[in-house]
């Protein structure tokens, strides 16, 4: 099976936020920002380390299985994820590690930076699933999300593309995810 190739994606414009695909010097990041947030997501027993470095074995065997970490200012502001599932992108685990980084567009802009990348790689639908009472509802649809369909717990998002707006962006690859 070939490595997962390491990505980084850039706005053209130079303005922030830099996406790069995790690396395992991300895990424990990634552990604390989930367990921090766990209240917000399907899975909510607290994860640990092993089972953190469980999931990304497993993770560098999905080839279009992708998970990034947002920089601002060379530091990991939080991260995101999108996953090619059988006929749609499905986005997960959008999470703001550091709230310093709050409430400027920096996350907004990520997500849709990562969808663009998404689209661009495959013409499929970008969806996602997000619980009733997490408070990211109001900001996904801010974000070009809209309500498909609802279950007793969660709503279904889709990307709305007609409304859909994105930076102008370039991905670079720098060999393999460590």
């Amino acid at each position: 099976m070939p490595a997962k190739k390491h990505l980084r994606i850039f706005a053209v414009d130079g303005q922030p936020p830099l996406l790069r695909s995790a690396e395992i010097g991300d895990l424990e990041n990634l552990r604390e920002w989930k367990n921090a947030n766990c209240r917000f997501f399907f899975h909510k027993d607290p994860i640990n380390p092993e089972q953190q470095a469980s999931w990304f074995q497993a993770f560098l065997d999905r080839t279009h299985d992708h998970m990034f970490i947002v920089e601002c200012e060379g530091r990991a502001a939080g991260c995101m994820g999108i996953r090619r599932l059988e006929d749609a992108w499905e986005v997960y685990n959008v999470i703001l590690g550091e709230a310093e980084f709050g409430r400027k567009g920096l996350m907004g802009r990520a997500l849709k930076m990562m969808c663009r990348f998404a689209i661009e790689d495959w013409e499929w639908p970008v969806t996602l699933r997000v619980l009733k009472e997490n408070p990211a509802v109001g900001w996904y649809l801010k974000n070009g999300f809209e309500k498909i369909s609802e279950e007793e717990d969660h709503f279904y998002l889709d990307l709305n593309r007609l409304e859909f707006e994105s930076p102008e962006m370039r991905v670079e690859t720098e060999g393999e995810v460590r």
